[in-house]
């Protein structure tokens, strides 16, 4: 019986090329993918009071988003029809790589707004409510975006994205004349930890970071309107 050991055997080694290419493959977009993102959004103390007086307002701030892994072309693309505003777009160092980093509008609406606008790209929502002796404000996601996006990323990527991986913080900055008190709920304040609420005085162009807590970030990825940051009048 004739035998073809180096038939066979190459035939094993190319199994083996094959089976750990794919590992490499997955353990890359693991890479890519596995860091977490970032949304950074802008508040001022005097649009919070301007869209909270007013109940026919809407007004739009700014907003950095920081995304691993989206870098092609046909990536910038699809967000720039997607979101609200997209622009500013550039590569930046993150973590083992690099992540696209770029700016979008979000809207600013009175909670007791009536009329329409145009909200079909608008990635998140805040809503400003006068409530006794403080401004408070909600947030919450528009689902009809976020469906849309983690539908390309399915499609180009085949992955599906965890929303709860992406950090959400507001920065807000006191531009009014006199001291603001600004009330904190469940967040990482400035970096420090504050599982319940806390205050903090901000002096004229002061400002603060507020990373909300995993809880909070779930609930509003759940769909929740979540109440996040007052301001004391």
């Amino acid at each position: 019986m004739v035998q073809y050991p180096c038939t066979v055997n190459a035939e094993v080694v190319m199994k083996k090329k094959r089976f750990f290419q794919g590992l490499i493959f997955l353990f890359c977009l693991f890479l890519v993918f596995g860091c977490n993102g970032s949304l950074l959004v802008s508040i001022y103390t005097s649009d919070m009071i301007a869209v909270a007086k007013k109940a026919d307002t809407v007004l739009y701030t700014n907003a950095t988003v920081v995304a691993s892994g989206l870098n092609e072309d046909k990536d910038i693309e699809f967000l720039r029809n997607t979101l609200n505003s997209f622009g500013n777009e550039r590569m930046i160092e993150q973590d083992y790589g690099e992540a696209l980093s770029f700016t979008i509008k979000v809207p600013i609406v009175n909670e007791r707004y009536q009329g329409t606008f145009d909200s079909s790209k608008d990635l998140l929502f805040i809503y400003a409510d006068e409530n006794g002796k403080q401004i408070d404000l909600y947030c919450k996601y528009n689902d009809a975006v976020l469906a849309a996006i983690s539908d390309y990323l399915e499609s180009e990527y085949f992955q599906t994205f965890d929303w709860n991986d992406l950090a959400l913080t507001f920065t807000v900055e006191n531009d009014l004349q006199d001291t603001a008190t600004v009330l904190a709920y469940s967040s990482y304040v400035n970096g420090e930890p504050c599982p319940f609420s806390t205050t903090v005085n901000l002096e004229r162009r002061d400002s603060i970071d507020i990373e909300f807590s995993n809880v909070l970030r779930s609930s509003i990825v759940n769909g929740k309107k979540q109440l996040v940051v007052s301001l004391m009048k």
